[in-house]
C-alpha cells in the first residue's frame, strides 16, 4: 500500500494563495468574459461571523454568482442571514451543533436546489443553467467527529445520486470535508480515490487552513466536466475570519469555445509586453518587508502569477495567423493568387 500511495498523486492544477483582497480582485477575469464564479468559506457560526463575511464581499466588489458557506451552525432564523441580491438556501443537518451549510444564488441566476440525503450525508445540490452551460454544485460538509471511511461510502453514493439528475456541462462539489489532502494518508487517498473514479479532478491544491502546529488543505473544491481546463481558475484568499481560508473558483462560459480551445479555434497566449510593463510598474516594497527567505519567495511568486493572469488573453485564430504547412511558401501563395488571364 505504500508503495501505491508514494506514486499516487492528486491532478495537478495551479492554485494561486493570496492574502490580499486586492489580489484576488487582480485575479478574477475581466467583466467582458461570460463567467461563473463561486467562493466557499468556513463560517464557523453563520450567525457571528457572517457580517464580517460580507465586508469581504464588499471589499471584493466583483459580482460572485454562488457564495457557499460550511460550519453554520444551528439556524433558528434563516431569514436573518440574509445577503442582498442573493436567494438564499440552508442545509440544516444535525449531525452535531458545528453542522450545517448554507447556499446563496444570484437573484438572476436560472436554478432549482434540492436537499439529498445520501446514508449519513445530506448534501445541498444546486442546478443551475448559466450562459449556455448546465452546471451542478454539490456543497457539503463534514465534520471531524464522521468517521472518513463513513463519509467516503456516503460520498459515492452521493456522487452516483447526483448524477442520475441529469447530464451537466460542469459538476462542482464544494466543502470543508476535514481531510487533508495534500497529506499522503490512507484516509486521503481513499478519498481522492472515489472522486478520481467518478471523474473529478481537484481544483484547490495549496493550504486552506494553517495554525501555529500544522499546514492542510481541507477545504475543496473538485470539478467534473468534459470543457477544456484553460477555462478554469481558482484561488486561495488567506482570510482571517475563521481559521479557515476562502477559496474561490471560477470558469469562463464561451458557448461552444471552450470546444473551439480543444480544437484550435481559439489560443491562449501572455503578452509579454503587457507582462513587462506591469512587472516594471509594479511596487516591490512589500517584499523588503519580509523578514523570512521562504516567504519573500512565495510572494513572488504570487505577484508573478498574478501579473501573468492579467496579460493572459484568449483569442479567435483566424486564417491569417494559422500557421500554413511549411511547403506552403510565399511565392506559392502569391502565385495562387494571382488572376490568370483567360485563354
Amino acid at each position: 500500500m505504500d508503495t501505491f500511495i508514494n506514486q499516487f498523486n492528486i491532478e495537478e492544477f495551479p492554485t494561486l494563495s493570496v492574502e490580499r483582497v486586492e489580489d484576488l480582485k487582480a485575479h478574477i477575469k475581466d467583466t467582458k468574459y461570460k463567467t461563473l464564479r463561486v467562493l466557499h468559506n468556513n463560517i464557523r457560526s453563520a450567525g457571528k461571523n457572517l457580517d464580517e463575511f460580507k465586508v469581504m464581499l464588499k471589499q471584493i466588489d466583483v459580482n460572485i454568482d454562488v457564495l457557499v458557506l460550511s460550519e453554520t451552525w444551528d439556524i433558528k432564523d434563516i431569514g436573518l442571514l440574509h445577503i442582498e441580491g442573493y436567494k438564499i438556501y440552508y442545509n440544516s443537518s444535525k449531525i452535531n451543533q458545528n453542522d450545517g451549510v448554507i447556499v446563496y444564488i444570484n437573484e438572476s441566476i436560472q436554478h432549482e436546489v434540492e436537499i439529498i440525503n445520501a446514508v449519513q450525508i445530506k448534501a445541498l445540490v444546486t442546478s443551475i443553467l448559466h450562459l449556455g452551460k448546465k452546471v451542478q454544485i454539490i456543497s457539503v460538509y463534514r465534520p471531524p467527529s464522521m468517521k472518513i471511511d463513513d463519509f467516503t461510502t456516503a460520498l459515492d453514493t452521493l456522487l452516483d445520486n447526483c448524477q442520475q439528475r441529469g447530464k451537466f456541462d460542469v459538476v462542482l462539489l464544494v466543502g470543508d470535508v476535514n481531510i487533508d489532502i495534500l497529506a499522503r494518508s490512507i484516509d486521503a487517498l481513499n478519498y481522492l480515490n472515489i472522486l478520481s473514479e467518478n471523474n473529478f479532478f481537484s481544483l484547490i491544491n495549496s493550504y486552506t487552513r494553517v495554525t501555529k502546529h500544522s499546514k492542510t488543505c481541507i477545504d475543496h473544491i473538485f470539478v467534473k466536466t468534459g470543457m477544456s481546463r484553460d477555462l478554469f481558475s481558482s484561488a486561495i484568499l488567506q482570510t482571517t475570519i475563521t481559521d479557515h481560508y476562502s477559496i474561490y473558483v471560477e470558469f469562463t462560459c464561451y458557448g461552444n469555445e471552450d470546444h473551439d480551445i480543444v480544437t484550435g479555434k481559439l489560443k491562449k497566449y501572455i503578452d509579454y509586453g503587457k507582462l513587462q510593463s506591469v512587472l516594471v510598474n509594479r511596487g516591490w516594497e512589500h517584499l523588503n518587508s519580509e523578514m523570512d527567505v521562504d516567504r519573500q519567495w512565495q510572494v513572488f511568486v504570487e505577484t508573478l502569477q498574478i501579473a501573468t493572469e492579467n496579460s493572459t488573453k484568449i483569442v479567435k485564430i483566424t486564417n491569417k495567423i494559422k500557421k500554413r504547412t511549411p511547403w506552403i511558401t510565399n511565392g506559392l501563395i502569391k502565385s495562387i493568387q494571382e488572376k490568370k488571364p483567360a485563354i
